[in-house]
C-alpha cells in the first residue's frame, strides 16, 4: 500500500512496510517494485453501493476522500507500529517536466484504480502510476497564456466519474478529459449556462468539483472580488443537468 503527498509541485509516493524501496532522487526515478492495484474503477464495480461511495477501499476517489468529506482513510496497513518503516518509492517534479508551471501548488490528489490524478497551478493535470511514479499523461491548459494576469493561479483538484476526469479552469471553463488517455473529451464555458460568469466580471474557478451519481457539482470562486455566488450541476457529457 502506498501514500501520496503533493507538496510545492512535487509528488511523492511512500510505500508501507514489508515492500520498501527507496529511489535515489530526481524526477521519475524509482526502483522497480511490484505493488498490487489498489481498488478498481467505479465502472468495473457496478452500481451496488455507488450512492454511498462508488470507489474501492484503497481509492481516494473524490475531494475529501468520500462524499461526507471527512478525509479519513479506512486503510489499516500503516500503523503506529510500522509507520517508521515508510520509505520513498518515487518523486515526480512537475516543474521539471514543464517549467511553465507556476509555483504554489494546492492540489488534492485523487487515486482511482492505482492511478493518481493531480493538478498543478494554472490547471495542468497529470495522471501518474501509483506503483512506479511513471507519468501516464499530462494535460496542458489551452488558455495558459492569459492565466499569468490572474491574481491567483491555484487549482485544488479534479473530479472523477464516468471514465472521465473533470477540471475547472481559471477562465471559467469546465473541461472533461478521458481518464485513460488524458485526451480532451469536451470543454464548455460556464457562461453558456450562467450569463456573465466570466473573468471580466471577477469570476474564476480554483476549486475541485464533485461528481455524485454521474452529476458534476461545483460553485463559484471569486468572492475576493465581490461576485455573486452560484451552484451548477452538469451531466458528464457537460450539458446542464
Amino acid at each position: 500500500m502506498w501514500l501520496v503527498l503533493a507538496v510545492a509541485g512535487v509528488l511523492v509516493g511512500l510505500l508501507a512496510s514489508g515492500v520498501l524501496s527507496r529511489s535515489t532522487g530526481g524526477a521519475n526515478q524509482a526502483t522497480p517494485t511490484t505493488i498490487p492495484t489498489v481498488g478498481t474503477t467505479p465502472e468495473a464495480r457496478g452500481s451496488a453501493g455507488a450512492a454511498a461511495n462508488p470507489f474501492g477501499p484503497g481509492d481516494w476517489g473524490t475531494y475529501g476522500g468520500t462524499y461526507d468529506e471527512i478525509r479519513h482513510s479506512a486503510l489499516t496497513q500503516i500503523t503506529k507500529q510500522n509507520v517508521s518503516q515508510l520509505g520513498r518509492v518515487f518523486t515526480v517534479d512537475f516543474r521539471r517536466i514543464d517549467p511553465s508551471i507556476p509555483k504554489g501548488q494546492q492540489s488534492f490528489p485523487l487515486v482511482v484504480g492505482g492511478v493518481i490524478y493531480v493538478t498543478t497551478s494554472n490547471g495542468h493535470v497529470f495522471a501518474v502510476a501509483g506503483g512506479s511514479g511513471k507519468v501516464l499523461w499530462h494535460h496542458r491548459p489551452s488558455n495558459a497564456g492569459i492565466f499569468r494576469n490572474f491574481g491567483v493561479n491555484a487549482n485544488r483538484g479534479v473530479a472523477y466519474c464516468d471514465g472521465k476526469v473533470f477540471l475547472l479552469t481559471l477562465d471559467m471553463r469546465v473541461v472533461a478529459l478521458d481518464a485513460r488517455t488524458g485526451n480532451l473529451v469536451r470543454e464548455v464555458p460556464i457562461s453558456d449556462a450562467v450569463p456573465d460568469a466570466k473573468v471580466e466580471f471577477g469570476y474564476s474557478e480554483t476549486q475541485a468539483p464533485i461528481c455524485y451519481k454521474n452529476i458534476l457539482l461545483f460553485g463559484a470562486s471569486g468572492s475576493d472580488y465581490g461576485v455573486r455566488g452560484f451552484v451548477m450541476a452538469y451531466k458528464t457529457d457537460l450539458t446542464p443537468a
